[in-house]
């Protein structure tokens, strides 16, 4: 009676150690804030007539497509004149639509914000300069 009793006790102790030890591994997700991205600007002939279009996207290294929002300032260098616009961008080019523009040399600024706040994903910024024409 006591081999038996010493053997189910043993059997015992070897199941709660085999359930404690048969426990899943946990995963961490990447801390956020750590993928580098890059901010691109295209900006096509802008004229008076057709208003001022800029397309921006965002890369990011590896497969990643950043989603997060952007926004697009833009202002006349002798003053008077500026343009903005914002968006949502997910990972793919986005045209920024400034509106009609008075002529001249412009300096812009292009920022994305990645979104949520516990992205992988840097934020980024680009300056730009461009000029806008008559025709």
């Amino acid at each position: 009676m006591k081999k038996l009793l010493a053997v189910l006790v043993g059997g015992l102790m070897m199941a709660a150690g085999l359930v404690a030890v048969s426990t899943t591994t946990s995963t961490a997700a990447p801390y956020p804030g750590t993928a580098a991205t890059n901010c691109h600007v295209n900006i096509k002939n802008a004229t008076t007539r057709g208003g001022t279009r800029i397309a921006v996207w965002v890369t990011a290294a590896g497969d990643g497509q950043p989603k997060g929002s952007v926004w697009v300032r833009a202002e006349r260098r002798k003053g008077g004149d500026s343009g903005s616009d914002s968006g949502w961008f997910s990972g793919e080019r986005t045209i920024m639509k400034l509106g009609r523009l008075r002529p001249g040399v412009y300096d812009g600024n292009f920022y994305f914000n990645s979104k949520p706040a516990r992205s992988v994903y840097k934020n980024c910024s680009q300056e730009f300069s461009f000029r806008v024409t008559r025709r």
